[in-house]
């Protein structure tokens, strides 16, 4: 059962908090403090949580930290909390609030950049700065965290801003001249707010973010950062002053809109919304034990590749079984096609990826543009070749992605999950609905699941339990193949970049293509080789202007007239005239 979410930010001044039920926030402050003792720090922690009741009913906690976690949770730095210095953050935690789960701890730079990211979606690279105790950032391009810290979560803070003065001022951590020392609160405290001193530097390591980072958008956070909302455009003249080349052309500066508890809020939204035991799939197709692969493990080599293609048998009759739906979803995409529409896959691990290889497959096979056939997946292009299957569970993971393409009632979107209930997956095809309520969206699936909301179609190919139990990359992964190999082409032999059974919308730009463009000519326009390859160049590569010139007799631009005349449909331009 879904419940409450905790975050806690454990901040260099003081601790705060929120509570997440479904759509409503609560939020808590504690007093501030100035170098805590350890209890000191719980009773603050106690505090904020009595306030709200918490952790009550909450089935997952999460916790941000001005400070530097190791891999076994050890908190390895801290300069405005010394006292935490050694301690395993989540344990600590898990002990002050008697909590039955244990806390995701995050850097409260990382959280808060979360929090502001999900609240305001930037599609490209955004930057954002918290500026409280001490100075921290993180660049997310398109929801997705660079890896810009270089180890230490508040690299950006660390930036020399000193500009070669004598005396530059030194941070807590004894860092001299850094973007911390001038504006972490320590340093606005001692020289009176936001000083000229202050101000200026912040200005510098803004503008050599810029030239590092290049991001779209920068995003002041922290209590100092929220502290510049009257002064912004003051501190975007005085970056733009001295801006080199490398920094962006066009950029924004706004401050957060969340305000101070962004980071308690990230926490939260970084803590699991189920509780600690995850959601019991056990009852879908793709993850029931395989009866006749019981035994693998003690088959020899032969009998376990014998095993695998006696199942993969069955694939090509499970598509077959599916395909009255997938006639119907492209019968109901062929028009929007024609009109301009895109064909889009979305999905996550190798769904995604498969989703992504047949959309890139469509330009050098039918010589489409390449956003007309686009392919999503979970994690951006990294997931490619190294998996993040975590991004898998952020129902709202793909607006930013679908958000770039400006979706119309024309698209096509397919979501892509071989179990059916990817998060990520079932919300894109209800976000894509809601934004484009005309466009034509369908679910394909290897197990009979629940319908998405937003989906107009169900693709459902029952490919029964895999030889390993829940390797949806084997029989789930071939249909998926099947499927959209037979979706896509269907689609453009519907579009008219097929003549007969041949592939008369390739461009010729490598050898192999020449070769294959020239024996497609050879064929459709009754020439030897020789001539073929002379024909070919006169049409600038390209084969149906190609075989419409010899057929009929007129010039590369009157072919390329009739073609496009006829939608560049080659059967309507050749029958008409043979008719």
């Amino acid at each position: 059962m879904n419940g409450a979410r905790l975050g806690i930010d454990i901040g260099g001044t003081a601790v705060k908090a929120a509570l997440l039920r479904g759509d409503n926030t609560r939020t808590a402050i504690s007093a501030t403090y100035e170098r805590p003792t350890l209890e000191a720090l719980a009773e603050a922690v106690r505090g904020v949580c009595d306030e709200l009741g918490a952790p009550g009913d909450a089935v997952g906690v999460g916790v941000a930290l001005v400070g530097v976690v190791d891999e076994a949770g050890v908190v390895t730095a801290a300069t405005n909390l010394p006292a935490l210095v050694g301690v395993v953050v989540g344990s600590w935690l898990r002990n002050t609030l008697d909590l039955e789960c244990e806390p995701v701890v995050t850097s409260d730079a990382c959280a808060a950049a979360m929090a502001e990211w999900h609240a305001r979606p930037v599609g490209g690279r955004a930057m954002y700065l918290s500026i409280g105790a001490g100075v921290g950032g993180v660049v997310l391009d398109g929801g997705e965290a660079l890896d810009v810290t270089r180890g230490t979560p508040g690299h950006l803070g660390h930036i020399d801003v000193s500009g070669g003065e004598a005396g530059a001022p030194v941070a807590a951590d004894g860092g001299r001249g850094s973007l911390e020392a001038y504006v972490g609160s320590a340093a606005r405290g001692a020289c009176g707010a936001w000083g000229e001193a202050a101000f200026g530097a912040l200005a510098r390591g803004l503008r050599v973010m810029l030239a590092m980072y290049r991001p779209d958008e920068i995003v002041l956070l922290g209590g100092g950062g929220l502290g510049l909302c009257d002064e912004l455009q003051r501190l975007r003249s005085a970056v733009t002053d001295g801006l080199t080349h490398a920094a962006p052309a066009q950029w924004r500066l706004r401050c957060g809109e969340i305000g101070r508890c962004a980071a308690a809020i990230g926490a939260a939204q970084c803590a699991p919304a189920t509780g600690t035991l995850p959601a019991d799939r056990a009852h879908v197709l793709t993850e029931q034990r395989n009866a006749r692969s019981g035994d693998l493990h003690r088959l020899s080599t032969g009998e376990v590749a014998a095993l695998i293609n006696a199942e993969d048998q069955t694939v090509a009759a499970a598509v077959g079984r599916g395909l009255p739906t997938i006639t119907a979803f492209v019968e109901a995409a062929e028009p929007k096609f024609a009109r301009g529409g895109r064909l889009i896959y979305v999905g996550a691990g190798t769904s995604g990826r498969l989703g992504v290889l047949d959309a890139s497959e469509m330009p050098p096979t039918f010589q489409v543009d390449p956003g007309k056939v686009v392919g999503i997946i979970a994690g951006g292009d990294r997931s490619l070749r190294r998996s993040s299957e975590g991004k898998e569970d952020d129902e709202r993971g793909a607006v930013v992605a679908l958000d770039r393409l400006a979706l119309t009632d024309d698209d096509s979107v397919v979501g892509i999950a071989a179990g059916g209930t990817t998060r990520y997956v079932r919300g894109a095809i209800g976000y894509a609905k809601q934004v484009a309520p005309g466009c034509n969206t369908a679910l394909l699936t290897c197990a009979p699941v629940e319908r998405p909301v937003g989906a107009d179609h169900m693709i459902v190919i029952e490919t029964g339990a895999e030889v390993v139990t829940g390797s949806t990359r084997m029989k789930a992964g071939t249909a998926t193949k099947l499927a959209l190999n037979t979706i896509s082409t269907t689609l453009m032999v519907r579009s008219g970049r097929v003549y007969e059974n041949l592939m008369v919308d390739l461009r010729a730009s490598n050898a192999k293509l020449r070769d294959r463009a020239a024996r497609i000519i050879v064929t459709l326009a009754g020439l030897e080789r020789e001539a073929a390859f002379a024909l070919l160049d006169k049409a600038n590569g390209e084969v149906k202007p190609a075989i419409v010139m010899q057929r009929l007799g007129v010039s590369y631009d009157e072919a390329r007239r009739l073609l496009d005349d006829a939608g560049s449909r080659i059967g309507d331009v050749l029958e008409r005239r043979d008719g």
